[in-house]
């Protein structure tokens, strides 16, 4: 085993309240399935299942894939390749553009992929998302399905799926990851998310 396994300076950088929650956490996540929940029905999983992410059912103005053009375009059919070999999809992304882009306005955008349309929520782009690229990515978890799915270890398959979709989308695209000089919820608010539903995971500059 590597000597930098264990790194007795590390305890110091650690703080001790958060480190409790994660170890419920990955306790929860590594124990036995049937022990968590007798119950449990692993086909569930099934009735859960959705073609492609949750959008919106509500918006200011409809886009049709076909009308897209350059990086919005890009990032969309690669969004869609992804998702469609997807099982349970616990999660959605958002895109921002802080100036127009072709035929679309400065806005928020919910993706349609069933129905192949970009949906305009709002007009209004948070101040905090106007430092960076012009066509923005946030990935949010649906919290409410991922406990639906499966408890908190559900939760937790959320956030890897969310990480192997960065991942496999790094793969196809240029994104980089921005910082966030904000609290995420706050932010993820501003985006139009119900933030009791819905987890702000990264924001990504396209």
């Amino acid at each position: 085993m590597s000597k930098y396994y264990w790194n007795e300076y590390v305890k110091y950088y650690i703080d001790d309240t958060e480190l409790t929650e994660v170890l419920k956490l990955t306790s929860v996540f590594s124990a036995p399935l049937v022990t968590r929940n007798q119950t449990y029905d692993v086909k569930k999983c099934t009735h859960l299942a959705t073609s492609f992410p949750a959008c919106s059912d509500v918006g200011i103005k409809f886009y049709l894939f076909k009308e897209l053009r350059g990086k919005v375009r890009e990032l969309v059919f690669a969004l869609k390749d992804i998702y469609k070999e997807m099982d349970v999809i616990t999660g959605f992304p958002l895109i921002v553009l802080k100036k127009e882009e072709h035929v679309l306005g400065k806005g928020i955008y919910s993706i349609n992929f069933q129905n192949s349309q970009l949906i305009m929520i709002s007009e209004d782009v948070p101040e905090e998302m106007c430092k960076e690229n012009d066509v923005l990515l946030a990935f949010f978890l649906n919290i409410d399905l991922c406990v639906a799915w499966d408890g908190i270890r559900g939760f937790l398959r959320g956030i890897e799926e969310t990480g192997g979709v960065i991942g496999i989308l790094r793969t196809k695209i240029l994104i980089n990851e921005i910082e966030i000089n904000m609290p995420r919820r706050a932010l993820a608010r501003d985006l139009g998310v119900n933030i009791r539903k819905c987890l702000l995971m990264d924001v990504f500059a396209v």
